[in-house]
């Protein structure tokens, strides 16, 4: 009776044994079956959000290249229709000088705006333009040039947006500050071996090494407390892509060059 009373309690507890490590199994898998879907829920948020961050620069910027498009045909038509007019009447009378001069206004009236239109990427089209009326606005010129056709850079829309935002900004309160009669900001962007560059210069003090060095840190600023983040928080974007910031110094001018692979 003994011998079978110790066969039956080993049987027991090899069974209980067994179950034990079945439970600790069923629970491990359910854990790893929850932290998955917890992950792959906080994937799908950061989407989500992503493409809100998207759809409202789309839904901010439609606006100003309508209006942007609509200004440019707007001129292209009246503004062709009377040249061209004159332009005949001065022909016919040989007047090269007039023929001259009108070339040149049609040159320089309709490029501007339809440099802005040429880019084939309506957030940046729309985003420059913005900026250069801002600028116009305050008595800075504001150039616009790029290669054709324009780089595809690795940024996101919305990393774009702020990359260009604080780029001009900061140009703006450079230029702003030197007090130069003669107020520039110019703006390229181009490809150069395998780096696409966005290069832009404004006319300006020159600036030291020291602040060259210090430039890109947070909240570093020889200005108002609250202006050292523009550039700092170009290279945080920046960096994430492998990409770097320049910035070059030359008379009255200063350039800050992004390079980005």
């Amino acid at each position: 009776m003994k011998l079978w009373r110790m066969v039956i309690f080993a049987s027991l507890k090899g069974i209980d044994q067994a179950n034990h490590w079945r439970y600790i199994l069923l629970g491990l898998t359910l854990i790893i079956i929850w932290t998955l879907m917890v992950i792959i829920v906080f994937f799908v948020i950061v989407k989500v959000k992503e493409g809100r961050k998207i759809n409202k620069i789309y839904t901010d910027y439609n606006p100003i290249l309508e209006r942007l498009i609509d200004e440019t045909r707007t001129k292209q038509h009246d503004f062709k229709n009377h040249i061209q007019a004159i332009y005949s009447i001065a022909e016919m009378d040989k007047h090269t000088k007039i023929i001259k001069y009108i070339d040149d206004i049609i040159l320089t009236s309709t490029k501007k705006n339809e440099n802005f239109l040429n880019t084939n990427n309506g957030i940046i089209s729309s985003l420059l333009f913005s900026k250069s009326c801002e600028m116009n606005s305050m008595g800075i010129e504001f150039e616009f040039k790029y290669d054709m056709p324009l780089p595809v850079y690795p940024l996101k829309d919305n990393e774009m947006v702020k990359v260009l935002c604080n780029l001009v900004d900061h140009a703006r309160d450079a230029t702003l500050f030197a007090e130069n009669s003669n107020k520039k900001i110019s703006i390229t962007m181009k490809k150069k071996d395998h780096n696409k560059m966005i290069m832009i210069t404004n006319t300006g003090i020159p600036i030291s090494q020291e602040i060259i060095s210090n430039i890109l840190k947070k909240g570093y600023s020889t200005r108002s407390k609250n202006s050292g983040y523009k550039l700092y928080n170009v290279n945080k974007i920046i960096k994430k892509y492998g990409g770097k910031i320049e910035i070059v110094n030359s008379i009255n001018m200063i350039t800050v060059i992004v390079m980005l692979p």
